[in-house]
């Protein structure tokens, strides 16, 4: 018997204090980094795109990796592949996880088919 599931996250994260790093130059080649790290830790990118002080995922992950996980491996390897390409004049770990000034983050489920409530559907305590 097999299990079937679809987790499906909308994942911010930002720069640190919110610098605009993210240049659009190096956005698209971000991206697609970003969807191979997403892709190595066994999930998929449905969708991804941001402004230049921060990134917004839209993808599945397996449910043997914990959300927190996936959004740490995304943060620290996007800062070493922008540190290791020098595509900022800043100092990179801007975009990492940093005790001394963390950046901001989020996570939300999403579902992947709208549940069809209507006006006219009660709600039972």
């Amino acid at each position: 018997m097999s299990t079937y599931t679809c987790l499906k996250y909308h994942l911010i994260f930002g720069t640190q204090y919110r610098r605009p790093l993210l240049l659009k130059p190096i956005r698209q080649e971000l991206y697609a980094y970003i969807g191979g790290i997403i892709r190595d830790e066994g999930g998929n990118l449905d969708s991804i795109g941001g402004i230049e002080d921060h990134v917004h995922i839209l993808c599945g992950i397996p449910p043997r990796i914990a959300v927190s996980n996936m959004l740490r491996a995304i943060k620290a390897s996007s800062s070493k592949w922008i540190n290791d390409n020098r595509h900022t004049s800043h100092h990179a770990a801007d975009v990492s996880t940093n005790p001394a000034g963390d950046s901001e983050r989020g996570s939300f489920s999403v579902n992947v088919v709208p549940l069809p409530i209507s006006l006219s559907t009660r709600i039972l305590p």
